[in-house]
């Protein structure tokens, strides 16, 4: 029989085995060690209290990580990551798992539930559906080792760094924008004025330095890429932004993160300054409550 129970009552060493083991034979390597994991859960907001695990009889089966929180005045939740072990699939855990959510976003008045899942897993993507979710967009991950440094904004473009919240002060911030791309994800922000002198873009980026206490960057990963709508110098905005973030560190690897695919000036910009399309994901939501 399965039972549900918050991730709070497992012990790190069952959410650690849990994990590796329903993700085995996942699409990309999700194989981690407890550091990283742990690491990932507190980047991610994820909430031990709001997370879920399904339990058979004294053996954790399957499990939904969330974080619950608020953006520009709206309740979003965000599913991390749901996976069942290998043998407990199609068994009724991955939907008792769902009901158990739906029923904890109600709990916590959340408004809009979101998530990410690869486009070629149907299985996961059926299950959403079945359980409210659509699919609001296409998300791109780029991804270059041969990205052309050494060519930092031009002449009568000033850019500065800020601390990520700032970006949220813009009236053109994604407000529904995937979880793992908001400010809070960032280590820093890169904002651009136009030729006028008035801010009209930014860039958020996080950055992954090297375990031996050098401090040099081993990957670069954009978060966000955004120009003022409308704006007739958008494209060089934003050309010469992704320029000037890249050439501030010589990263060995650089994506760009779940990329929407209906920014076509981004996408047609990525692939000019040398990035590939690595990976295709589609953005998922849910209207809980009403705003």
């Amino acid at each position: 029989m399965i039972t549900i129970r918050p991730l709070s009552g497992c012990t790190w060493e069952q959410t650690l085995q849990l994990w590796n083991e329903a993700f085995a034979d996942y699409f990309v390597n999700m194989n981690f060690t407890f550091d990283r994991l742990m690491n990932r859960m507190v980047r991610e907001r994820i909430s031990p209290a709001h997370s879920l695990v399904a339990w058979n009889d004294a053996r954790p089966v399957g499990f939904v990580f969330t974080s619950i929180g608020e953006i520009k005045g709206k309740k979003i939740a965000w599913n991390g990551g749901t996976a069942v072990l290998p043998g407990w699939r199609r068994k009724g855990a991955g939907n008792r798992l769902m009901e158990a959510l739906m029923e904890l976003y109600q709990r916590e008045h959340v408004q809009l539930a979101t998530l990410e899942a690869i486009a070629e897993n149907k299985p996961a993507i059926r299950l959403y559906q079945q359980h409210g979710y659509d699919i609001a967009d296409s998300l791109l991950i780029y991804q270059t080792e041969n990205f052309r440094r050494g060519q930092k904004g031009a002449s009568g473009y000033n850019i500065r760094t800020a601390h990520p919240a700032t970006v949220t002060a813009f009236s053109f911030y994604p407000d529904l924008a995937p979880w793992q791309t908001h400010w809070f994800q960032g280590d820093e922000a890169w904002i651009i004025s136009d030729s006028s002198g008035k801010e009209a873009g930014y860039a958020l980026v996080r950055r992954k330095t090297d375990d031996q206490g050098r401090g040099r960057v081993q990957e670069l990963t954009l978060l966000q890429l955004e120009t003022a709508p409308g704006h007739p110098e958008a494209e060089e905005l934003a050309r010469q932004l992704l320029r000037h973030v890249m050439a501030s560190a010589e990263a060995s690897r650089c994506q760009f993160l779940y990329c929407p695919e209906k920014k076509k000036m981004v996408t047609s910009l990525l692939e000019e300054e040398g990035f590939h399309m690595f990976l295709n994901n589609v953005h998922m939501v849910k209207k809980i409550a009403e705003d």
